[in-house]
């Protein structure tokens, strides 16, 4: 099997967990299932409405302030950041709004729309681990950067 991250065929099972096996690249140290177990789009949404990311839950909140508040220092508030990946809230963009800065959201499954242009920061928090395509992803991940721009 290949490896989606870089294509070596120098792959090997690593694990089985819930009767999945993951595989490991020696060439990259990617982990990865077989993306035959990748859940389709209509799953993933319904995985994804059991989660409790709720801005107002405290807990989860003090979770995404420990990205947010050593990402505020990367940048200037008149920059444009994107939470790419936020799933069915936008609990992230709330954090940054709420401290002056200027915060969209993508999500695939949620929010699809993504303007076309570049942000100074990019925030993804739990998020590349459940790409099914990493390479493709993070191409299109990396096009949003501004040269001088982050990735958190």
């Amino acid at each position: 099997m290949n490896c989606p991250l870089c294509s070596s065929d120098k792959t090997s099972k690593h694990f089985n967990r819930n009767n999945t096996d993951y595989f490991l690249c020696s060439n990259c140290d990617l982990v990865f299932m077989d993306h035959k177990k990748h859940m389709n789009d209509e799953e993933k949404k319904l995985r994804y409405y059991k989660h409790k990311n709720n801005i107002s839950d405290l807990g989860y909140k003090s979770f995404l302030m420990e990205l947010a508040v050593p990402s505020f220092k990367l940048i200037d508030k008149d920059k444009k950041c994107l939470d790419y990946g936020c799933g069915p809230t936008k609990a992230m963009e709330q954090i940054f709004r709420d401290n002056g800065f200027e915060m969209y959201s993508y999500d695939p499954c949620f929010f699809p729309e993504i303007e076309k242009e570049e942000y100074n920061l990019i925030t993804c928090n739990e998020v590349i681990e459940h790409f099914s395509n990493p390479k493709e992803e993070l191409k299109k991940l990396f096009k949003l950067i501004k040269k001088d721009g982050f990735a958190v």
